[in-house]
């Protein structure tokens, strides 16, 4: 952990640390399982995309190749169709073309400065705190970015843009709204059925929007002022929708509306999390004590043609 630690760029007052839970013990400590297991599954609830994706962790070379099998991605989701005749009749070979998808590992640390004298008299009582505020940053911050994220620094996320209104992931089904500034009820039932029958009704599947975007879907009307999604909320045509601050909102050349069966997002974990506390000479004067929170976490939509979104344009 020291050497990792230096890798990273860490000073040396910083490495140099006593790293203790209650007491003292040189060379740091990885958080109790239950403390970590209870920060995970608040991360895990409170995501759109972790929840439903394929998660697997890499080898100790810190990589990790998920095969993808090459097809068209409409019913068939491979090459693979075979062919019907007599039992005389000779078969055709086909050939299955499988590709991989390797994510990139990327690094993702918090730092909190805490009092020791606030330590000290919380006791046990701060430790849900805790876990309860670094399972909602780790849980907002990777759901931006496996929704939305750029790939550069974290994970590439569906809606990843390679130029302004443009995607970078070209199975991605598009729908356009219909209107340069708005969402129509038209574009969305067209966007959600672009979607074959078998990725709308897998597991995984459900569709993802920001609340401003949600108010926007529930206002449309007919043209008798009959409101047109006035199902339950928490559905969109009659599937599970969730909401998603992290999503854009509705602009021009915007990509609001996201559906697809997210198990064709691949995520690679390489350290769920780690939690280290320093208590050093370095901070004795400020009577504070710093935590650090680590995870290596790479991320891709190695499916796309699972997803469907809708871009505002005419």
């Amino acid at each position: 952990q020291l050497q990792e630690a230096v890798r990273e760029g860490w000073s040396a007052a910083e490495v140099k640390a006593t790293m203790v839970e209650s007491q003292s013990t040189q060379g740091g400590f990885l958080t109790a399982e239950t403390v970590r297991e209870e920060i995970l599954g608040r991360a895990t609830t409170l995501s759109v995309v972790r929840s439903r994706a394929t998660i697997d962790t890499p080898g100790v070379n810190g990589s990790l190749a998920f095969p993808v099998w090459q097809g068209a991605g409409d019913v068939y989701s491979t090459a693979l169709r075979g062919v019907w005749g007599s039992e005389i009749q000779a078969g055709t070979a086909e050939v299955a073309t499988l590709g991989k998808i390797s994510p990139a590992i990327k690094l993702w640390r918090l730092k909190i400065s805490i009092s020791k004298s606030l330590l000290e008299d919380a006791g046990p009582r701060l430790i849900p705190q805790i876990s309860k505020r670094i399972g909602e940053a780790a849980s907002v911050e990777e759901d931006r970015q496996e929704l939305v994220g750029t790939g550069a620094d974290g994970p590439q996320g569906v809606l990843a843009l390679q130029s302004p209104g443009v995607l970078v992931n070209k199975d991605v089904r598009v729908t356009n709204s219909g209107s340069a500034a708005a969402i129509t009820a038209d574009a969305v039932i067209t966007m959600f059925y672009s979607l074959p029958q078998q990725y709308r009704d897998a597991p995984g599947f459900c569709s993802t929007c920001n609340s401003n975007t949600v108010q926007a879907l529930r206002l449309l009307k007919d043209g008798s002022g009959r409101y047109l999604f006035n199902e339950d909320l928490g559905t969109l045509c009659a599937k599970p929708l969730v909401e998603s601050e992290s999503m854009p909102d509705i602009a021009a050349n915007a990509y609001p509306i996201l559906s697809g069966d997210f198990s064709g997002y691949y995520v690679a974990d390489r350290l769920g999390l780690s939690i280290q506390l320093y208590q050093d000479s370095t901070f004795a004067d400020l009577d504070q004590a710093v935590i650090y929170v680590r995870r290596r976490v790479g991320g891709t939509p190695g499916e796309g043609y699972r997803f469907a979104a809708m871009k505002v344009s005419a």
